[in-house]
């Protein structure tokens, strides 16, 4: 199942998306599988296969790093100038009168008094 993300991610050169699902995979691999209390009953052919397949997701992944830490800053950025074009949006929006303007304001004082 991963194989076939990956692919696709690869496919589409998606490259966050199938560095973070190779990180996912390796994490699995690594970390959580081990853990199992069935882990050790696996035939040594099958632990040995694992290996290999995450000694190849590693090199792709050490691969991928560079432009993934590009595109990932790239994300960051887009997003920090968005944030700040929305936050610079709301201030020029917060403190304009609305319907205060002369014409208006006199009119109305001009029709209390009368």
């Amino acid at each position: 199942m991963v194989y076939l993300q990956a692919n696709i991610h690869r496919g589409e050169k998606n490259i966050i998306d199938l560095y973070i699902i190779l990180l996912r995979y390796s994490s699995l691999v690594t970390e959580t599988i081990p853990s199992h209390r069935d882990y050790q009953a696996l035939h040594p052919k099958e632990r040995a296969l694992s290996k290999t397949h995450l000694l190849a997701v590693l090199d792709e992944l050490e691969g991928l790093k560079p432009e993934f830490q590009r595109q990932f800053q790239g994300i960051g950025e887009v997003q920090v100038t968005a944030q700040h074009y929305q936050l610079n949006n709301k201030e020029n929006h917060r403190y304009r009168p609305v319907g205060n303007s002369p014409s208006t304001s006199n009119k109305a004082s001009s029709d209390y008094d009368n």
